[in-house]
C-alpha cells in the first residue's frame, strides 16, 4: 500500500510538474507574440540620403560624408524621436568616412552620384576630383565597445582602403578660377559632371572610355571637357539638374542676378533660355528644380517645368516655363517660350537666403519646399493645391547662418548645414511641429536631441 501511495505521489509530482513547464512555456510564447507584433507596428525608421552628402568641413582638405554604400543610416529608435515622448533610445551612431582629398586648398562643394558609389569634390586649387568610396571601410561609431572595435579591426585589412582616388582634373583653361559647385548629371547620360567657377563660366565634362580591359575589368577612363558655358557676368553660386524626363538640362544661377539654361540637343549644347531673377539686380544664390511628378507640374498641353530660386533680396521665388502655342498658318506650331514667377515671391527671411531645395515627391498631394538663410532659421513652405496659397514655417532657429540644406529621397527628412560645424536632420511630425532626430559632428557620432 505504501509503494502505491509511493507511485501516485510521484505521477502526481511529475504531472505538477509538466503542467507548470507548458504554462511557463505558453507565457514565453505569449511574450513573443507581443514582442512581433509590436516590432511589426513600429519599426525603426531609416533614413538613407544616397544622391547628396550631407556634409561639413574639418579643414580645407578634409571632408565628411555620408554615403548609402558605406552603410550611413541614421536609425530612429522604436517611436522615438516624437514630441511629448517621455522614454527615449539612444540612437545608433553614424558611420562616417573621412576623407583626405589631397586638395591644395579649401573644399567648396562634393556631391555623390546617383548610386551612390562615386564621389566628386571641387576646391578652389582649380581641380576635381573623383572617388570610388563604394567599397568605403567605415567605422561603426561604437568607440566604447571593447567587442565592436575588436570586430572592427578584425574586418580592416590593410589591402581595403578608405577610398579609392580615380581622376585628378585640372581646369584647361590657365585662368581657370576656383570651382563653387560640382553636380552629377542622371546616369541615363552617362557620367557627366558640371562645374560652376568663381569667373562666371560653367564647365561640363564627361567620363569616357579610352582602353577597355579584359571582360569589362580595368578600363581605362578619362574625363574630357565637352562645354564652357560663359554667359554670366559674375560667380555662379549654384547648379542644377533638370529631372531626366526633360532632358540634359542644367539651371545655372549668378550673383549677377540671372538664371541660365544650357541644355544639350542635337547640334550641341546651347542656351535655350535665361531669366533675371530680381528687377533690383540682386544676386542669385541657389536653384531647385521641381520634381517632374509634383502638384501642379501637370498642364493641359504637357509637363509645365518649374524652379525656384534663393536671393539676396531674402526672397524665395516659383518659376514656370511658358511656351506660347503660334496662331494662323503656323498653327499648333511652338511659339515664343519664356520663364514667367508664379504669383509673388515668398517672403519670410530677413537676410540673403543660401540655399532653397524642393521636396522630392512620393505621391504625397502637396509641394514642399525648404529654404535656408543668413537669418539662422530655415523655414519650409508648404501648398496643398495646385494653385493654393503657400505657408511658411519656421523648421529651427539655429547660431550661424545656414548654408546648405537637402532632401531625403522620400522627402521626410531635411538635412541642415549650418556654419557652427553640425549637420543636424529633422523630421516632421503633427501640426507643422519639426523635430531634430540625429546630428553629425566632427567626430562622426549621430546624437540624438532631447531638448530639441
Amino acid at each position: 500500500m505504501a509503494k502505491i501511495e509511493k507511485v501516485v505521489e510521484t505521477n502526481v509530482d511529475e504531472r505538477w510538474k509538466t503542467q507548470r513547464l507548458a504554462q511557463k512555456i505558453d507565457a514565453e510564447i505569449q511574450q513573443l507574440k507581443v514582442a512581433l507584433s509590436e516590432l511589426d507596428t513600429v519599426k525603426p525608421k531609416k533614413m538613407t540620403y544616397t544622391k547628396k552628402a550631407n556634409v561639413f568641413f574639418l579643414d580645407k582638405r578634409d571632408v565628411i560624408v555620408t554615403t548609402k554604400k558605406t552603410g550611413a543610416q541614421f536609425s530612429a529608435p522604436y517611436g522615438q524621436p516624437h514630441p511629448g515622448q517621455s522614454q527615449q533610445r539612444q540612437p545608433r551612431q553614424a558611420p562616417v568616412t573621412s576623407i583626405d582629398t589631397e586638395h591644395n586648398d579649401m573644399i567648396y562643394d562634393i556631391q555623390l552620384d546617383y548610386y551612390g558609389k562615386r564621389l566628386a569634390t571641387c576646391s578652389s586649387d582649380r581641380t576635381f576630383r573623383v572617388y570610388d568610396v563604394s567599397k568605403a571601410i567605415v567605422s561603426s561609431g561604437d568607440g566604447d565597445d571593447p567587442a565592436s572595435k575588436n570586430q572592427q579591426d578584425a574586418q580592416e585589412t590593410p589591402q581595403e582602403q578608405l577610398h579609392v582616388l580615380q581622376h585628378v582634373v585640372p581646369l584647361t583653361d590657365d585662368s581657370a578660377a576656383p570651382i563653387h559647385r560640382v553636380a552629377w548629371a542622371h546616369p541615363k547620360f552617362g557620367a557627366v559632371l558640371a562645374l560652376a567657377a568663381q569667373d562666371g563660366k560653367v564647365y561640363i565634362y564627361r567620363e569616357e572610355l579610352v582602353q577597355q580591359g579584359a571582360a569589362g575589368a580595368g578600363n581605362v577612363t578619362e574625363w574630357r571637357l565637352k562645354h564652357v558655358h560663359e554667359f554670366h557676368a559674375l560667380a555662379v553660386l549654384s547648379v542644377a539638374w533638370a529631372p531626366y524626363e526633360y532632358g540634359l538640362c542644367l539651371a545655372c544661377a549668378s550673383a549677377d542676378g540671372q538664371v541660365s539654361f544650357l541644355t544639350r540637343m542635337r547640334e550641341g549644347w546651347v542656351i535655350s533660355s535665361s531669366f533675371r531673377n530680381s528687377e533690383e539686380g540682386m544676386g542669385c544664390t541657389s536653384v531647385s528644380w521641381a520634381p517632374y511628378n509634383s502638384l501642379g507640374s501637370q498642364g493641359a498641353q504637357g509637363p509645365i517645368q518649374r524652379v525656384i530660386t534663393g536671393s539676396c533680396n531674402h526672397a524665395v521665388t516659383i518659376w514656370q516655363f511658358i511656351t506660347v502655342p503660334q496662331e494662323g498658318a503656323n498653327a499648333g506650331a511652338t511659339g515664343s517660350s519664356y520663364w514667367e514667377m508664379v504669383n509673388t515671391p515668398l517672403y519670410g527671411h530677413n537676410d540673403w537666403v543660401r540655399d532653397v531645395a524642393w521636396a522630392p515627391n512620393v505621391g504625397i498631394p502637396a509641394n514642399l519646399i525648404a529654404s535656408g538663410s543668413d537669418d539662422h532659421t530655415v523655414r519650409v513652405w508648404s501648398q496643398d493645391e495646385a494653385d493654393g496659397e503657400w505657408e511658411s514655417h519656421v523648421v529651427h532657429t539655429f547660431h550661424a547662418p545656414v548654408y546648405r540644406i537637402s532632401w531625403s529621397l522620400t522627402g521626410s527628412v531635411l538635412s541642415v548645414a549650418a556654419g557652427d560645424d553640425e549637420v543636424t536632420f529633422w523630421k516632421q511630425f503633427n501640426n507643422h511641429e519639426w523635430a531634430q532626430i540625429s546630428s553629425v559632428t566632427d567626430q562622426g557620432a549621430a546624437i540624438n536631441s532631447s531638448s530639441n
